[in-house]
């Protein structure tokens, strides 16, 4: 079911729903929606990646992402969420790097604030928990490996925005900690064909499997 055989042998044959979590990274209106501070500061800049983000969001990521969770709460597989955000005033509690991008174009959504929400289509349960963030790592700022240990969580799908970034970062994290990670290629989108493409291929050769949505669902369903 595997896309793509390692090059470091790092091959993943079965996902069992019982020690198997679905992680959804950062699928927030502040994201997804087209007329958010980040998306029209996207829009100005480089119309060509809001382009094809906003195409592939519409068309693949947020549907399967959809399926994804629909299928992991049928199927008895933990769903945790994860979402970008900072709290206090001046995003003081952000890292301090990111500041500027946080507080001029909207990057980061202030945690009560509509565009901080997880959209609809994949909205969390109201036994899910959803771990607020504020770095490109889950791993680096929640207590996600605590949560996952405690779930005694072994394999780790992982989906959501952006690829090569928030996405990519936590995947590659949760690999070194020794999980069995899965990136959900179609159930993530990036900025570019090019950036997608080249860092599925890399994680896939290196960090662990590549799976469709489909091949996903089919194995917890069997």
């Amino acid at each position: 079911m595997a896309l793509n055989a390692s090059l470091l042998g790092v091959r993943v044959e079965r996902l069992a729903p019982v020690d198997t979590a679905l992680l959804v990274v950062d699928m927030q209106v502040a994201y997804l929606d087209q007329e958010t501070g980040w998306t029209r500061y996207l829009r100005e800049r480089d119309p060509a990646g809001h382009a094809y983000f906003a195409e592939r969001a519409a068309g693949t990521l947020v549907p399967n992402v959809a399926t994804l969770v629909r299928a992991a709460r049928e199927a008895g597989v933990s769903v945790v969420y994860t979402a970008n955000g900072y709290v206090m005033d001046g995003a003081r509690d952000y890292l301090r790097t990111r500041r500027g991008h946080v507080l001029d174009i909207g990057f980061v959504p202030r945690v009560d604030t509509h565009e901080y929400r997880i959209v609809d289509s994949c909205r969390p349960g109201a036994a899910e928990i959803v771990l607020r963030k504020f770095s490109t790592s889950a791993f680096t700022t929640t207590g996600l490996d605590a949560l996952l240990r405690n779930l005694e969580v072994a394999n780790l799908v992982v989906c959501g925005t952006a690829t090569d970034a928030c996405v990519g970062l936590t995947a590659r994290d949760a690999a070194d900690r020794g999980y069995v990670t899965v990136l959900a290629a179609d159930a993530t989108a990036t900025y570019s064909q090019a950036r997608q493409e080249h860092f599925v291929e890399m994680f896939g050769s290196y960090h662990g499997g590549v799976w469709s949505t489909g091949a996903i669902v089919e194995e917890w369903r069997s």
